[in-house]
């Protein structure tokens, strides 16, 4: 708690005690730290990715999660792990189409990134699109 309060903007302190809240478990003071770091420092992707996972795990719908991913990306564009996040949350979600076009927006921030490939691929494939998805 002191290196967090000395720190607001330092992610390893805040993670740690996220950690134990959901180790205790208290999964609302975890969620409740996390916003409180997110909205501190919204250019955290650890911060950014362990909240979409909590949400999901707390039962959140994936559409409410995929929004808060959204913002992220929306700010930080060219991260390609959240990006990544989203579209899977998108498709999980049966959001399609706006899965295929979060994957059109990451291939042009960042053409030749693993990861947006292979999630791209996955959002063609869930749009019908085989001949696109195998390019």
């Amino acid at each position: 708690e002191t290196a967090a309060a000395r720190e607001p903007s330092e992610w390893a302190p805040v993670g740690g005690l996220v950690a134990m809240d959901l180790a205790v478990p208290d999964a609302a003071a975890a969620r409740g730290r996390l916003d409180a770091f997110q909205q501190r420092n919204p250019t955290s992707a650890e911060a950014a990715l362990l909240r979409a996972r909590l949400g999901l795990q707390l039962d959140e719908s994936p559409v409410e999660v995929a929004q808060g991913l959204q913002r992220f990306v929306k700010a930080q564009p060219q991260d390609a792990v959240v990006r990544s996040a989203l579209i899977d949350t998108l498709l999980s979600a049966g959001q399609t189409e706006a899965a295929l076009q979060a994957a059109r927006e990451g291939l042009a921030a960042a053409p030749n990134h693993p990861g947006l490939l292979h999630v791209a691929g996955r959002a063609h494939l869930f749009n019908n699109q085989t001949a696109e998805a195998l390019r």
